[in-house]
C-alpha cells in the first residue's frame, strides 16, 4: 500500500513539473543576474539607487553605489576568464576607516549573528565588510536580490555602530 501512494505521488510530481516550467518569466517578474550586469544596474535604479557599471582591474564587471550612505562596490565572480561574461555570483563590499584599529574578537562579536556577511581586518585594523550572493547563470527574482540589497544595507548601519559606537 504505501509502495502504491509513493509511485501515485511521483507520478504526480513529474505531471506537475512541466506545467510550473511553462510559466513565463513575465510571470514571475524580472531576474537579475551575475551574467547580466545591465540587470543588476536596472534593479538597483528601480529601487532608488544610483548604480554605475564599471570594469574592475582583472576586465570583470564591478558596479559602484551608494548604501546606507557608504560607497559600495558589487564585484562580480565566476566570470570567463577569457571573455569576462557569463559570471554567476556577486559581492557587495564596503570599507570603513576606524579611528581606532578594531581587533578580530570584536569582529567576531559582530559577525555572530549575521549569517550572510563576511567582514575582515586591513593591515591597519580597519573593517571591510562584504556580502556574497549567488545568482547563478539563469538568475534570481529581483525582489530576493533587493532583499539582500536592503539586508546587507541593514547590516552597513550596523557596521557602523560598533565601528563608531558613540
Amino acid at each position: 500500500m504505501k509502495s502504491t501512494i509513493a509511485a501515485a505521488c511521483a507520478v504526480l510530481a513529474l505531471a506537475a513539473a512541466p506545467a510550473r516550467a511553462q510559466v513565463a518569466p513575465s510571470a514571475i517578474g524580472p531576474t537579475v543576474t551575475a551574467s547580466d550586469p545591465a540587470s543588476v544596474v536596472s534593479a538597483l535604479k528601480m529601487a532608488g539607487y544610483r548604480a554605475e557599471l564599471k570594469t574592475d582591474n582583472i576586465g570583470d564587471p564591478k558596479i559602484l553605489t551608494r548604501l546606507s550612505g557608504r560607497e559600495v562596490q558589487l564585484f562580480f565572480y565566476g566570470c570567463d576568464r577569457d571573455t569576462h561574461g557569463g559570471c554567476d555570483q556577486l559581492q557587495f563590499t564596503v570599507g570603513f576607516d576606524a579611528d581606532q584599529p578594531l581587533d578580530a574578537a570584536r569582529v567576531e562579536r559582530f559577525m555572530h549573528d549575521r549569517r550572510f556577511a563576511g567582514m575582515s581586518l586591513d593591515d591597519e585594523g580597519d573593517p571591510w565588510l562584504s556580502w556574497d550572493l549567488v545568482t547563478g547563470t539563469e538568475g534570481i527574482p529581483a525582489a530576493v536580490f533587493l532583499q539582500s540589497v536592503r539586508l546587507f544595507t541593514e547590516t552597513v548601519g550596523a557596521a557602523e555602530m560598533m565601528v563608531w559606537p558613540d
